[in-house]
């Protein structure tokens, strides 16, 4: 059975914007405690942390779906997510506190949300009806291997660098992917 997914335009564009987004969040997510810790924050600071950045995920991803049922703009707002997680990266640049991460926490945690919410919805517009489960899994898998890759390079660059340029690192790879999203012709994807 030849993989459908690859004769579709539309979803290789979003397969490969969506990819360079989770793999500059998976580079972050398990090394985030020693982060903290670096900041001089303990458990409960990572914990607590963790916990704004999911709160607030929840609230944008509700607002995320009433926005995205109400206009045609959905890669647009997939895009933007793209780029405020970007933003919020650029931001772990200057946190030098743990009040100020629980801020950018906040950002990226809404960010984040956006981004599954709006990919989800513009990915499901250009699903095949005879391999949806085969797309699906697609997406899936590599969200899976993204971590595994993720985890070892953000691992890496940290050991060999800072903390400063993995989230550079991950700046660059989150506006690369809303800027290559909004270059693609509307035609391609919608």
């Amino acid at each position: 059975m030849q993989a459908m997914f690859l004769k579709n335009p539309a979803l290789r564009v979003l397969l490969g914007t969506n990819a360079l987004v989770l793999l500059s969040g998976y580079m972050f997510a398990p090394i985030y405690a020693l982060f903290v810790e670096q900041l001089g924050g303990g458990l409960l600071d990572a914990s607590f942390t963790a916990g704004v950045f999911a709160f607030s995920g929840v609230v944008a991803a509700l607002a995320a779906g009433l926005i995205l049922d109400k206009t045609e703009k959905r890669r647009e707002v997939l895009s933007l997510s793209y780029a405020v997680s970007g933003a919020g990266f650029l931001a772990m640049m200057g946190v030098d506190s743990v009040t100020w991460l629980f801020i950018v926490q906040a950002v990226i945690g809404a960010g984040n949300s956006v981004m599954y919410t709006a990919f989800q919805a513009v990915y499901s517009r250009h699903l095949d009806e005879k391999v949806q489960g085969l797309e699906w899994a697609v997406w899936n898998s590599m969200e899976y291997l993204l971590y595994f890759f993720g985890a070892i390079l953000g691992g890496i660059i940290v050991s060999l660098t800072s903390f400063a340029v993995l989230f550079l690192v991950i700046a660059v790879l989150c506006f690369g992917a809303a800027l290559y999203l909004q270059a693609v012709p509307r035609e391609v994807i919608s």
